[in-house]
């Protein structure tokens, strides 16, 4: 009998200490922003059974409105602009101004805390929610775009005392390996591997000739819609409700980013600009002055993102585009991943070894040019303050061709420059630079530039190609053609010292302005 009681004490301590329900065993941590704006509270707000919650403290604060929760009647109170809000913890029923609503998701309390589903608050008070599943966040916009006034609450809640959890930071990644630089060439491993709208266009914000489209409706059937631009410390991101397909191109002087959308139209939470020829999103950030967005492109529906730099800044492609979240991720000029705060430079002279690369006229090897200029160019970097710099090879090795982005990805490398002489017909003529990633497209165009003047070869351009050794890196990558082979008077130049110097001069020019080096 003694047992028995033991064991129906010991059951009901048990559930004593139970949680009031099972939700907190099914939350999951999500983003909020309100007009581009991150919004952060005490206790963050997290999905509870697919549904969004907010505690009730981020609506007061944030939506400006009057809160209370009575926890003795559990029951949560939000007044706001003559309209009153009633919800009721674990019930799916709320009152709206004294009607009765049916809800998707009750009200809940976690850890002593009353949470509240975001979106049907939200819009009973005009708020327009966007939800982006890529990212986890829900994306708030108030009625005028700006930021909602907050009015002196009439009654303090009294919350009852719990520990306040805190968000577990995501550790950073390190790098798998980092190879000690040097003056003298590493080698790597070997064959296994809302302010007042701008009135006047800007010529690079609509197509040459062309005027703004007048403004009729946001969204158009048949089309994404764009959701949202916003700059969330050094990520800019566009949202939009299904995939979107960015162009992105650098622009100097001044410095600018310009991000092309097709097939999108505008949303009401980003609306089409009316009265001017471009909507204008202000920020305060130490790398971007503002946000400027347009209309470009009518026939192919294409919306144009402008991001005024303040410096020049170096960037790499985040999320895609393809689950709706295109981002940016900027860089302030200085290099994250070194701890002696210097930029990693990755040298790769192409071919190698059993690898002759090309063959010239005169039967001399691709991969001795290729070399030739990539130790001048190590020899002009290592002087260079700034930098760390390695080489893929310093002699004749063999490498993989997918262990040369393998090493520079592995040390998490600022730059990746590879170094190649050309091969086609005896009339064959030009330099030319390629890359593969959207963050490589502006050291393709700086390098390509110097190097161009350097050779005085026919201008073959920029090009983008997948190129494996550039395709698999994730810095700014680069692969430069400097001439070709198979070209007499190319050719000739191209095995003398002295062109050689001047190629690695201009490599390094190139490879310093980028970095903002002067």
């Amino acid at each position: 009998m003694k047992k028995l009681v033991c064991a129906l004490l010991s059951l009901l301590l048990f559930i004593l200490i139970l949680p009031q329900n099972s939700y907190a065993a099914t939350t999951a941590s999500v983003s909020l922003l309100l007009d581009g704006k991150p919004l952060t509270s005490d206790v963050p707000a997290q999905k509870v059974s697919g549904y969004v919650m907010v505690p009730i403290r981020l609506v007061s604060t944030s939506f400006g409105a009057s809160v209370v929760y009575q926890a003795a009647d559990k029951k949560v109170t939000v007044k706001k602009d003559g309209k009153l809000i009633e919800l009721f913890i674990d019930k799916k029923t709320a009152k709206v101004n004294g009607g009765t609503v049916s809800l998707d998701a009750p009200a809940v309390v976690i850890g002593g805390r009353a949470l509240v589903p975001i979106r049907f608050v939200a819009n009973n008070m005009g708020i327009g929610v966007q939800w982006i599943n890529k990212t986890q966040t829900v994306l708030l916009s108030s009625p005028t775009g700006g930021t909602i006034s907050t009015p002196t609450p009439t009654s303090t809640p009294t919350p009852t005392p719990t520990p306040t959890p805190t968000p577990t930071p995501t550790p950073t990644p390190t790098p798998t390996a980092t190879p000690s630089p040097t003056s003298t060439p590493t080698v790597a491993p070997s064959s296994t591997p809302s302010a007042a709208p701008v009135l006047t266009p800007d010529p690079n914000l609509y197509e040459p000739g062309t005027s703004p489209t007048p403004s009729t409706g946001n969204a158009e059937k048949g089309y994404t819609q764009l959701l949202g631009i916003h700059l969330v410390e050094n990520s800019l991101t566009v949202y939009g409700d299904g995939p979107i397909n960015p162009k992105v191109s650098y622009i100097t002087n001044p410095d600018r980013l310009v991000i092309d959308v097709p097939s999108v139209t505008f949303s009401d939470l980003l609306p089409r600009p009316v009265g001017a020829p471009e909507g204008v999103i202000p920020v305060d950030h130490s790398l971007v002055s503002k946000i400027r967005y347009s209309n470009f492109d009518s026939a192919s529906r294409t919306i144009r993102i402008v991001a005024d730099l303040k410096q020049k800044t170096p960037y790499q492609v985040g999320m895609n585009g393809l689950d709706g979240a295109f981002s940016l991720d900027f860089t302030n000029g200085t290099p994250g991943g070194n701890p002696n705060g210097k930029y990693k430079i990755v040298i790769d002279p192409g071919h190698g070894g059993t690898d002759s690369g090309a063959v010239s006229l005169n039967n001399r090897y691709e991969k001795d040019f290729n070399l030739a200029v990539a130790l001048r160019l190590n020899d002009l970097l290592v002087k260079v303050e700034q930098f760390d710099v390695y080489m893929t090879r310093a002699d004749d090795t063999t490498l993989t061709l997918d262990g040369r982005p393998a090493f520079a990805n592995s040390l998490g490398a600022d730059a990746f420059i590879s170094i190649h002489g050309n091969k086609f017909s005896a009339t064959s003529r030009g330099t030319e630079t390629y890359y593969w990633n959207a963050n490589s497209k502006t050291l393709a165009d700086i390098v390509h530039k110097y190097l161009l003047a350097a050779t005085g070869f026919p201008d073959r351009k920029v090009q983008k190609n997948d190129y494996r050794v550039v395709k698999a890196s994730t810095m700014p990558a680069i692969l430069v053609e400097v001439g070709f082979l198979s070209n007499a008077v190319e050719e000739a130049l191209m095995y003398t010292p002295a062109f050689q110097d001047k190629v690695a001069a201009s490599l390094a020019a190139g490879i310093k302005e980028f970095f903002n080096i002067p």
